[in-house]
């Protein structure tokens, strides 16, 4: 629906989290915010460091670039989810590869930024620099001047994120739906717990499958846990993992490497927490127990 692809159902989710977790949230994304900052005016007090970059961008391809993006974005929604997402005991490995990537990313998402400015699109690719001086000037200037304010820090990152959502799915060539399967992270698979197998049929989670593994339809002696508490032979629930990020009974998803599938499945748990009601349990619409 078109409501869940706009910042609504970030927003919605940052409402159920209580006074000291969007205290710290928004402190946490003050700093990542100063940070980015940093990083851009360290491209810009170095012509030849900034021109490396341009050159760097313009050497991609446009869904190279798109990649790009979609790691910026997945960097900000494992942030804005970090106090009341289940992110698994490891977060997945769709980061950035190293300094260069994230700072073209950076440089990139501002040009997008930039885009529709009148003042960038009539100047020479050489003039850049001082286009995107001005508004890294401009946006230190109005963090400066935030106070205490906490939305003031917060909303601006949500509309960053919703803006990076928008600029994937105009620019992709399909894969930002996230469609498709995809292996688990392997940081997520070899951090997995052993389970006890017990002989009273609960195999260790709600809806378990007691002593017989649902794969392999065996006994089990030995079994592995997932975070929602079903168990499975080591082997068959790592064979399964290679192929799916979820688990075989109830479907839950598990952090994967694959950016755009990763993104997916953090969208999808911001809906579903938008619709999370504080004064129960659990929402009925939200399969998820996030209190």
């Amino acid at each position: 629906m078109e409501e869940e692809n706009s910042g609504e159902p970030i927003l919605a989710a940052l409402l159920t989290l209580s006074h000291t977790q969007f205290s710290n949230l928004a402190r946490a994304l003050a700093s990542d915010s100063l940070f980015r900052l940093h990083r851009l005016r360290g491209l810009l007090l170095s012509p030849s460091r900034f021109l490396r970059t341009l050159t760097y961008i313009e050497s991609l391809s446009l869904p190279e670039k798109t990649h790009l993006i979609a790691r910026l974005l997945l960097r900000s929604l494992h942030r804005l989810t970090h106090h009341f997402m289940y992110h698994g005991r490891a977060q997945s490995a769709g980061a950035f590869g190293g300094v260069q990537d994230y700072d073209a990313g950076l440089l990139l998402f501002t040009l997008c930024q930039l885009s529709d400015s009148q003042r960038l699109r009539l100047a020479e690719a050489s003039d850049w620099r001082g286009v995107v001086a001005d508004h890294v000037a401009q946006e230190a200037l109005r963090f400066s001047g935030l106070g205490s304010g906490e939305w003031a820090v917060v909303a601006p990152y949500v509309d960053a994120v919703v803006k990076c959502r928008c600029f994937i799915e105009a620019a992709g060539d399909g894969r930002e739906k996230g469609e498709g399967r995809a292996a688990a992270a392997a940081s997520v698979v070899v951090s997995l717990g052993d389970a006890v197998v017990d002989g009273g049929g609960g195999g260790g989670g709600s809806g378990g499958g007691g002593r017989e593994c649902v794969i392999c339809k065996e006994e089990m002696m030995e079994a592995c846990e997932l975070p929602c508490s079903h168990v499975f032979h080591w082997i068959c629930i790592a064979r399964w993992l290679r192929k799916n990020n979820t688990c075989p009974c109830c479907r839950l998803e598990l952090p994967t490497d694959d950016v755009f599938c990763e993104i997916r499945r953090l969208w999808k748990l911001v809906v579903a927490r938008s619709r999370f009601d504080p004064r129960g349990d659990c929402n009925p619409k939200n399969p998820f127990n996030y209190s």
